[in-house]
Order: C-alpha cells, then structure tokens, then sequence
C-alpha cells in the first residue's frame, strides 16, 4: 500500500529421506567385513518467511527479510555386517545395528537491507546489509548390537546405548558497499565485511547394562567454535578500447577461529590474514571471436557440520566422526577461453588446491583396541586441468 509492500509465506512440509550403501573392509590377516547399510528419515517442517519493502524516497529503500522454521523428524539407520575370511571365502559371524532417532530443531533467519541509487549515471550507490542466523538443535538416539547367528559369541560391550545432542548455532554478520560509475566506461565497487560466528555442540553418550545407565565419557563430546573475520575488497572494471574489457579484483581477509574439545581440553587457536585477487581480460578483434584469460584465489572453508566431531557407530568397530581442525582450502584457478561465432566455445582452466580435504576410512586404537574411523582429513595439493 502506496510505499510498502509485504509479502508473506507460510509453509508446512512433509518429507522422507532414504538411502542403502555397502561398505567392504579387506584386512591384511585375511579377513574381511561388509557393512549393509539402511537409512531412513521422515520429518515434518512448519514455518514461513516475512518480506518488506518501504520506499523511503525514490532514490533509497529499505528492506527487512526474514524467515522461521520448526522441524520435527524421526530417523532409523540399520548396518548389517558379515565378518569372515577373504581365502576361503566364507562369512563366520552376522551382526546388526541400529539405531533409532527423534529430532527437534529450530532456524531463524533475519536481513535488513538499505539501498540508496545515484541520481545521475556518475553517482555513488550505497548498500548497507545486516544478516542474523541462528539455529537450535535437540537430537536424541537409541542403539544397540545383536548377533543374528548363534556362532558369533557374545558382545564384549554394552549391548544398548543412547546419545543426546543440544546444538546451538548464532552467526551476525555485516556489509557495506558502494559504487561509482565514471567516463561511462569504468565502475568502480568497493566496500567492507565483518562476521562473528558461535558454535556449541555438547554430544552425551550412555551406556546401557544391567539395567544401569552410565555415561561413556571417553566418547562423549563438548564441541565450541569461535570464529570472526573482517574483509575488505575493491573492484575495477571496464572498457579499455572498444575491442578491449579488463576487471581487477582484490580482498583483504583478517580470520581468527578457534574449535575446540572443552571435555577433553583439546584446543587450536589459528588466525591469518590473506589477499584474494582476481584479474580478467578480454579481447574482441571482430563481432564474431572473442578470446579471454581470467584468474582468481580463492578460500574453501569446511562447513559447520564438517567440523562437528559427533560420532556415530556403522558397528563396534567402525565409526563415522567429523574433524574439528580441518584447516580451509586456498584454490588458484587459471581460465583461457575462445567464443568463435557465437555458437562454438573452447575453456581450458588449470586450478591448483592446497590443504584439500575429503572423506578417509583410517585405523585408530582406542583402550588397546584396534578400530576403523570414517572422517574428513587434509591430504595436500589437488591440481586439475580440464579442456571443455
């Protein structure tokens, strides 16, 4: 109505999850293990979004974005695993897990922006954003092992075990920007950021024997994440000749983070300050070919949820839990292209990769005992060359 609109979405959602996967596990004594997995999540999602725009002039408006949603989920996850020798081939011991989980969590979403546009085409635009994310989580899980065969003997551990997981989520962030367009060929952007980000993931694990109840501190986990950085960058760019387009890009980025295991007093505090710049040219000597070379640097950090070390059992003896100090990925790419005709085009691109990170199986000893742990690690230098 006249200088503000509003929009508003609400929303209800019913959604179901489901997955197999077959895991084969070949040891050096010869023998071997197959983990069959089945994975099913069904879960329930009410919430919606509040949108609104005021006019406050013709050359300024300011807008507020914002979302909320509540879910409800349940889950179970059943491994099946076959334990036997690779020569003979032969399986010796049938044992199942599962698992069955409730979860609840909660996520809220929150953005003002303000925009004032130049009044002429030589003017300086300016955009001012604030973001709010926060997010709560309650998970609660209930295990067990079971032989399926009466040869595999009985458990040396707690037969039925439980979890319980609050995750807490709070990121505020902001960003100013401003541009300015000169000679009608060049633009000009410039402007700042800053983030803070809180993490607080507390993992309680229970074991469960002789009707007795017992928290298994060796495996339970307080997980806190600190993170904060500023950035400021410019961009420059426009037409040369009139055969000739060039940009230039550069970043300045100050981060300091700081993960850690508070149960177990297992701490790293790192912080760096590093120059992200981007460079790209183009050439166009007639209407029908135009050949171009770009380069940029740029910064990968592992998610959240990559860091959280929560872990979580396929069987006894093998694990699924995440690293908290995964140190982030600094990817160069290098681009050559050629557009012949408007219709044919050639891109040669090499990128270089340092501190890539992937998904590992590796053994680990735990109270002397010999296990199997599925996580993310830093292997080193990816490099990629691709013709397309």
């Amino acid at each position: 109505k006249k200088k503000l609109a509003v929009q508003v979405m609400p929303f209800i959602n019913r959604s179901y999850n489901y997955y197999t996967s077959t895991n084969t596990l070949s040891y050096n004594d010869n023998t071997k293990e197959i983990h069959q997995k089945e994975h099913f999540r069904r879960y329930t999602v009410y919430g919606g979004g509040l949108n609104a725009d005021y006019e406050i002039n013709k050359h300024s408006i300011i807008s507020l974005k914002s979302w909320n949603s509540v879910v409800y989920g349940k889950s179970a996850d059943q491994v099946n695993m076959e334990s036997g020798t690779t020569s003979p081939d032969k399986v010796e011991s049938l044992l199942s897990s599962d698992l069955k989980g409730k979860d609840y969590y909660s996520y809220n979403f929150g953005n003002i922006n303000y925009r004032w546009t130049p009044t002429s085409k030589n003017s300086v635009f300016i955009d001012l954003n604030i973001d709010y994310n926060h997010f709560i989580q309650k998970r609660d899980n209930n295990g067990s092992f079971q032989y399926l065969n009466a040869s595999g003997g009985t458990l040396p551990y707690p037969v039925y075990y439980s979890n319980h997981l609050p995750q807490r989520f709070d990121n505020l962030s902001a960003k100013a920007e401003s541009g300015l367009t000169f000679n009608k060929k060049y633009q000009l952007t410039f402007g700042g950021q800053i983030s803070t980000t809180k993490v607080d993931n507390n993992l309680t694990y229970y074991n469960k024997s002789n009707n007795t109840t017992t928290i298994d501190s060796t495996i339970s986990n307080h997980f806190t994440y600190n993170e904060r950085y500023e950035g400021v960058f410019a961009n420059l760019a426009g037409q040369i000749t009139q055969k000739l387009q060039a940009a230039l890009g550069l970043r300045l980025e100050a981060t300091t983070y700081a993960p850690a295991i508070v149960n177990k007093n297992v701490r790293m505090d790192s912080s760096y300050l590093k120059l992200y710049p981007s460079f790209g040219i183009a050439y166009t000597p007639d209407p029908k070919y135009q050949l171009g070379f770009s380069y940029s640097r740029k910064i990968t950090r592992p998610s959240i949820e990559t860091l959280f070390p929560g872990r979580t059992y396929n069987t006894p003896g093998y694990f699924i839990e995440n690293n908290p100090f995964l140190q982030p990925s600094i990817v160069n790419n290098h681009e050559l292209s050629l557009l012949m005709n408007n219709k044919y085009s050639f891109v040669l691109s090499y990128t270089s990769a340092r501190n890539r990170y992937a998904q590992f199986v590796t053994p680990v000893s735990e109270n002397n005992v010999s296990l199997m742990k599925q996580t993310y690690l830093n292997y080193g230098t990816e490099r990629g060359l691709n013709l397309m």
